[in-house]
């Protein structure tokens, strides 16, 4: 096992950890809107889950590599016209989907005996 496979593993777990104490919260907590460990321990399990996922494996590099531009093109937005952002945002999801759905797909060359 590669470090890297290590480390994603442990990320992983991290956010199982996170996600089961937050629902332990939720089960014995009295005031869940009150209770600031539950929100926080949720939103820590949201973005280490995310972290997991964007990892690489072994059959694939970083899956955010190729939407750094786009991430910094809506946090340039977004700082710079804050109200704008209801509609910006949005705007930029149904482009980015677009952009995955309608690019050019790989050719694949068969090699023929």
């Amino acid at each position: 096992m590669t470090e890297a496979t290590l480390r994603r593993h442990m990320i992983g777990a991290c956010a199982l950890g996170c996600a089961g104490i937050a629902l332990w919260r939720l089960l014995v907590s009295h005031d869940v809107f009150q209770d600031l460990a539950l929100g926080a321990f949720w939103r820590v399990a949201l973005v280490m889950a995310s972290v997991w996922l964007a990892l690489p494996t072994a059959g694939r590099p970083l899956a955010w590599g190729r939407l750094l531009a786009l991430v910094l093109i809506t946090v340039v937005i977004v700082s710079i016209f804050r109200k704008a952002a209801i509609l910006v945002l949005p705007l930029i999801a149904v482009a980015a989907i677009l952009a995955v759905w309608l690019r050019p797909k790989p050719k694949r060359h068969t090699r023929r005996q």
